[in-house]
């Protein structure tokens, strides 16, 4: 149990987060939130999005099939990262 005067520490944490560059982690965050806002459009069909939208989801249709089986997603994150970084 920590006292109320001591502070947890996850001695851990802090080789593991020199590892990772920022932007690395931003892509693969956006990728990951890409492609479930592109699962989420497919759900929803036929109805659609704004033009924008739509462009990006057939963007990122283009690298990345729509997810019908489960899957290793890992191939999926590094195509949406990818195109992520490009800009």
């Amino acid at each position: 149990m920590v006292e109320d005067t001591e502070s947890p520490t996850v001695d851990m944490v802090t080789p593991l987060a020199t590892e990772v560059t920022p932007i690395d982690n931003t892509a693969t965050v956006l990728a990951i939130e890409w492609l479930s806002a592109a699962q989420a459009i497919e759900f929803h069909r036929p109805l659609t999005s704004s033009p924008k939208l739509e462009a990006l989801h057939a963007r990122l249709r283009t690298r990345v099939a729509r997810l019908t089986v489960d899957r290793l997603m890992a191939p999926d994150i590094e195509a949406a990262a990818a195109i992520v970084e490009e800009g």
